[in-house]
């Protein structure tokens, strides 16, 4: 049996990202060396077959010091080029994530919505009825987006004072909510 992976410490996940850029560019200045310097940007696909198991690691919040203090370094013009291909990459990637999460984030709100408005419209009757017919749409995605959505507002409610329910008293006050039994306390 294998012991639990530890999280690495955050100077290590620096140092690792870091030998993670250097080691991108180093392929990718070779793969420009090897197009020649009138060579248009590098293929989307090569890019992909040489990066893609690095963005983890690419992707952390340092990346951007760490690009500056790479860039002091290089040399050359090519070497230039390829930290500017890296550079591209990730910042695609990163915008291509941040699309997906506000797309999937509007989706599960979606169900919500759709949710609320059965019960406003048909009370717990309906929004079991409702629930039972979206119940292959219910997914991770939904509880972990409500989870987080739940978190964010017990957030509000300390800041203004009031001391949210505990989470198995939250989950009480739903269910007797959505039974009938009245609205939810603060």
């Amino acid at each position: 049996q294998r012991a639990p992976r530890q999280p690495a410490a955050p100077a290590d996940l620096m140092r690792a990202q870091a030998q993670a850029i250097t080691t991108s560019v180093g392929e990718l200045t070779g793969l420009l060396r090897e197009a020649g310097d009138d060579a248009a940007a590098l293929d989307t696909a090569e890019l992909d077959r040489r990066l893609a198991t690095q963005l983890p690691l690419l992707m952390r919040p340092e990346f951007p010091g760490l690009m500056r203090q790479a860039l002091g370094q290089v040399t050359t013009p090519v070497q230039q080029r390829a930290l500017l291909e890296l550079n591209q990459y990730v910042i695609g990637a990163v915008e291509q994530l941040a699309d997906s999460a506000v797309d999937l984030q509007w989706q599960q709100l979606n169900k919500l919505r759709e949710l609320c408005d059965a019960a406003v419209d048909g009370g717990s009757e309906m929004l079991k009825a409702t629930a039972e017919a979206m119940r292959g749409e219910l997914d991770a995605d939904f509880c972990n987006c409500l989870n987080c959505a739940l978190e964010e507002e017990e957030a509000r409610l300390r800041a203004r004072g009031i001391q949210p329910l505990e989470e198995d008293r939250r989950w009480e006050a739903l269910a007797a909510a959505a039974d009938g039994g009245g609205a939810l306390p603060a």
